[in-house]
């Protein structure tokens, strides 16, 4: 990542960016910027992996590869039982999973001419899980997170509960300031889900706004 923000504050004459993460992504983020808060306007992080005592789902055991096969249409039914049954026929609009899938299915043309509808996933979030957040030793510390932060999560989401995004959340105590968003009726995928426009908006106007605490 460190390269990455290097070229982009290089090719657009910037000294510091916005930074978002989702899920393993907001590991990823989250790490970045509690070392390099020079480089770093605000931090943006949706349902982020945390420390959990209890099993997560993600992580179904067994050794593991660089990457494992995922079915990719297949993924709609497990995505749609974390969410209460009453709910599911309307959770994502018609079309969009089929519309997100071709893409994204597209966007793998090793595993399409050796695996049909299978998307190479990599279990860098399930190491992570095996070697820190499972054994309650932390990637990185959010403490020392010194750029505003955002932090985006659905009400029903499975993968990271309510309580560990408040652990997080806490844990972020030396930000200059921090906000949360809780997403009603929406799951880890909320930004593929009826009430992604929230998700989006709340991203938008984080960034967007200028707001400095009073004193």
């Amino acid at each position: 990542m460190l390269v990455i923000v290097d070229h982009v504050l290089n090719l657009r004459g910037l000294t510091k960016v916005n930074v978002f993460g989702m899920s393993w992504g907001g590991t990823v983020a989250g790490a970045y910027v509690s070392r390099n808060p020079e480089k770093v306007h605000k931090l943006t992080v949706l349902a982020p992996q945390w420390l959990s005592d209890k099993p997560i789902p993600i992580d179904t055991g067994g050794a593991l590869a660089s990457y494992r096969l995922v079915p990719v249409r297949d993924s709609k039914a497990r995505w749609l039982n974390t969410a209460p049954e009453h709910s599911r026929a309307t959770l994502v609009p018609e079309g969009w999973f089929e519309q997100w899938a071709d893409f994204t299915l597209a966007e793998d043309p090793w595993s399409s001419g050796r695996a049909p509808d299978r998307l190479r996933a990599t279990n860098g979030p399930i190491q992570d899980i095996h070697d820190y957040w499972s054994m309650g030793r932390k990637y990185y510390d959010p403490s020392e997170i010194r750029v505003p932060v955002l932090l985006v999560h659905g009400e029903w989401d499975f993968d990271v509960p309510i309580n560990l995004a408040q652990a997080i959340f806490l844990e972020l105590r030396n930000a200059p300031y921090r906000k949360w968003v809780e997403i009603g009726e929406a799951t880890h995928l909320v930004m593929l889900e009826k009430n992604r426009i929230l998700g989006f908006r709340a991203v938008r106007d984080f960034y967007r706004d200028v707001f400095t605490p009073e004193r």
